[in-house]
């Protein structure tokens, strides 16, 4: 496994957190994305409750969709082992953060976002490791 593979790796995951978080950050789609989940909810989870969104909640809503598209863009600009690790630190944040909510009796609807940081978080670690192991390698040649 050569370090070009990694980091083309991290660069594709940069590429998914991107395309992902794109509609929450755009105004107007993101309230037709949380309509959506709202529809998902309703088949997932419909004796829990599901709030109304207020023009408050959206803006946060594009706020957080704007930092992702942000990070999303560091990581296709910048595949880097650094930030490939941090990127995982913060997939099983986002991960616990989602399970509590799901656990506190919140809609099921996370746990497609669950599905997906881990997902993409097992195959980012395998390729740090990969990258560590060919970086290691290539160093006890020289």
């Amino acid at each position: 496994m050569k370090t070009h593979d990694s980091r083309q790796a991290f660069r594709l995951i940069g590429l998914w957190g991107l395309l992902i978080t794109l509609q929450f950050c755009i105004p107007f789609i993101n309230a037709y994305v949380i309509d959506l989940f709202r529809i998902l909810h309703s088949y997932l989870s419909p004796d829990r409750s599901f709030p109304d969104f207020s023009y408050l909640h959206l803006l946060f809503i594009q706020l957080f969709g704007f930092m992702c598209v942000l990070w999303g863009a560091v990581r296709i600009h910048k595949p880097e082992l650094f930030l490939a690790v941090y990127d995982c630190i913060g997939r099983i944040i986002v991960t616990l953060i989602l399970v509590s909510f799901v656990l506190g009796g919140g809609s099921l609807v996370p746990l497609v976002f669950i599905a997906s940081e881990l997902g993409f978080g097992i195959v980012e670690i395998i390729f740090i490791f990969r990258y560590r192991k060919n970086d290691e390698h290539q160093r006890t040649k020289t």
